[in-house]
């Protein structure tokens, strides 16, 4: 693990305030897609630890809607070298006797997707091939589109913990610290999900949990649970 001292509200590099972007995100359920960086570091690069900064509470100053994107290299099926890892920074004052005591890691909300994508060229309809966090981080932001298409009820904070829940860890030399969740499986992510899955409306709704209804509710009344 990396550590970082200073107070537990600005612990952060570069200064970077959770309040100021708990916010502007404010009630919103937008999910926030960061690039882990391109540095081979052992952690992802500002803003990532924004994704699991805390309040003294305890709870997320960004409610858990944030994902930060490594890349994945398909001819080693592992993460790319030159991709930033999932490393963790601790906390301003959360260090105990030398050992962390952050609720969340940096591993809770990191993500790998293929790091080499199509790109526009500047002039032109010219499309190259880039590689880089920055694109696998385009390749995300199209699933968490996805996912909210296919399930709009669907909270932000739930995308994020859907997406790292049925990502691939089948990955060569697979480790949390440095593949995060492990590789975006999209396909896996698109099924239903959870205990029981229903119909409705041409979605399936994947339920974590059981649920009741009454002859005056009855099934009509279940599309409304997420």
């Amino acid at each position: 693990a990396n550590y970082y001292t200073g107070s537990r509200a600005t612990g952060f590099y570069n200064n970077e305030d959770p309040k100021a972007w708990a916010a502007a995100l404010g009630s919103s359920e937008m999910v926030i897609v960061n690039s882990a960086g391109n540095s081979g570091l052992r952690y992802p690069q500002n803003p990532a630890p924004m994704a699991y900064a805390t309040r003294p509470d305890g709870s997320l100053y960004l409610n858990g809607q944030m994902l930060v994107v490594g890349a994945y290299d398909i001819n080693s099926n592992s993460i790319a070298s030159y991709s930033n890892q999932a490393g963790h920074l601790c906390q301003g004052f959360n260090i105990v006797a030398g050992t962390c005591n952050d609720t969340y890691r940096m591993s809770d909300f990191y993500i790998l997707a293929p790091g080499n994508a199509f790109s526009a060229g500047k002039t032109g309809d010219v499309y190259t091939s880039s590689t880089g966090t920055s694109e696998a981080a385009a390749v995300v932001s199209g699933a968490v589109a996805i996912v909210h298409q296919q399930w709009p009820q669907m909270t932000g904070a739930n995308i994020v913990k859907l997406l790292t829940a049925t990502a691939n860890k089948d990955l060569v030399n697979y480790d949390k610290d440095v593949m995060g969740a492990g590789l975006l499986d999209l396909e896996k992510a698109t099924r239903p999900y959870g205990v029981v899955g229903i119909p409705t409306t041409g979605r399936k709704v994947a339920l974590g949990g059981g649920f009741s209804t009454s002859t005056s509710g009855g099934l009509a009344s279940v599309g409304a649970l997420s």
